[in-house]
C-alpha cells in the first residue's frame, strides 16, 4: 500500500521534563450590563436563544483544555478494546491486511500498477470503446475519434490502496492512546496540552476513519469487484491470471 493518511491530528512528542509553574488568570471580564442584555436579547429571534457555560466567555485555560483530555484518560481501557476489536473481529483490520498482502503477491503487476493509478487519480469508473454508428461516422473528420466510451460499472473501495491502515492505527490511535496518562499531562506546556486536547476531541472520528476503511476493503474484496476488473484494459496473460484468480474466489462464496 502506498500514502499516508495524515489528516487527522496527532500529538506532538512530549517534551516537558518539569511540571508547569502555575499560569496567570487571563479570564476576560465577563460581565454584561442590564442594557447590552437587554440588545442581545432583543435582537435574537427567541427560539435562537441557547444557554451557554462560562467557558465560552473566557480564554482558554487549563482547565477547559483539560476536559476532554480527562475523559479520554478516564475511558482509556474502552478505547483500546474498541481498537482490539477493530483489530481481530472478523474481517476487521488483520483481514484486510492479509487480503491486502495476497493482492500485492499473487495478482498480476499490470492489474496493481492500473488499480492504484486509479486510486490515486480518484478515477474507479470500468471503461469500454464502442464504435460509432455508421451515420455518425461518415459525419466525422479524420481527427474525431470514432469510437464512444461507455461506462461499464464502478471499481468499489480503492481508497484502501493509497492509505497504510496500520501505519494509521499505530500513528493516529493506538501510540497516542497508551502515552496518554494523567501524569504526562500534568507536565505538558500549554501548546502540548492544546495539541491533546485536539486529538482527545478527534479520537472518535479516528476509530470512525477505521471503520469506513474497513468497509471499502470489504467492497474492494468482493466477487462484484474482481468481474468488473475482468473489463479492465488488460494484457491477454494478465486477464488469464485474474480468472484463475476469479475462479477460485467464485468455488470459495458459492455455499
Amino acid at each position: 500500500m502506498k500514502g499516508d493518511f495524515s489528516n487527522l491530528a496527532t500529538p506532538p512528542e512530549h517534551q516537558s521534563k518539569a511540571h508547569c509553574p502555575p499560569k496567570k488568570s487571563n479570564h476576560l471580564n465577563t460581565e454584561i450590563s442590564l442594557e447590552t442584555l437587554e440588545i442581545l436579547l432583543t435582537s435574537v429571534p427567541e427560539e435562537e436563544i441557547t444557554l451557554t457555560s462560562d467557558v465560552i466567555f473566557s480564554s482558554d485555560s487549563d482547565i477547559s483544555l483539560r476536559k476532554n483530555i480527562d475523559q479520554v484518560i478516564a475511558h482509556k481501557q474502552h478505547y483500546l478494546k474498541r481498537l482490539e476489536h477493530l483489530i481481530k473481529r472478523k474481517r476487521g483490520v488483520e483481514w484486510l491486511y492479509r487480503n491486502l498482502s495476497y493482492f500485492q503477491t499473487r495478482f498480476p503487476w499490470e492489474v496493481i500498477s492500473l488499480l492504484e493509478n486509479m486510486a490515486h487519480e480518484h478515477s474507479p469508473n470500468v471503461t469500454c470503446k464502442t464504435l460509432k454508428p455508421i451515420n455518425e461516422l461518415k459525419t466525422l473528420n479524420k481527427a474525431c475519434d470514432s469510437y464512444n466510451e461507455n461506462v461499464i460499472g464502478k471499481l468499489e473501495g480503492l481508497e484502501i490502496l493509497t492509505i497504510n491502515i496500520r501505519r494509521l492505527i499505530f500513528n493516529n490511535i493506538e501510540t497516542p492512546l497508551n502515552q496518554l496518562s494523567a501524569e504526562l499531562i500534568d507536565q505538558c506546556s500549554e501548546q502540548e496540552l492544546a495539541a491533546w486536547n485536539n486529538w482527545c476531541s478527534n479520537i472518535e472520528s479516528h476509530l470512525q476513519e477505521i471503520e469506513k476503511l474497513l468497509a471499502a476493503g470489504q467492497n474492494f474484496f468482493s466477487l462484484r469487484n474482481f468481474k468488473l476488473m475482468e473489463q479492465l484494459p488488460l494484457s491477454q496473460r494478465s486477464k488469464t491470471i485474474l480468472k484463475s484468480i476469479i475462479d477460485k474466489v467464485t468455488i470459495s462464496e458459492t455455499p
